[in-house]
């Protein structure tokens, strides 16, 4: 799967049940460097969940 393919799916499992799904979304979403993620990434900021707020807050260093 190429990255503009992933970009959606990755989205969406931001809002996955499990925080270990949308924390890897998150952090995936981030080593994409793709802006259209930059909303979903922000509205992860606000989540009562720890590591998702990590996860989108921590832009990789290798994108």
């Amino acid at each position: 799967m190429h990255a503009k393919e992933a970009l959606e799916p990755l989205i969406k499992a931001l809002l996955d049940e499990y925080v270990d799904v949308s924390w890897i979304a998150a952090k995936s979403l981030g080593k994409l460097g793709d802006k259209r993620a930059t909303l979903p990434l922000i509205d992860c900021l606000d989540s009562e969940e720890q590591w998702l707020r990590k996860g989108g807050g921590n832009r990789s260093r290798d994108a």
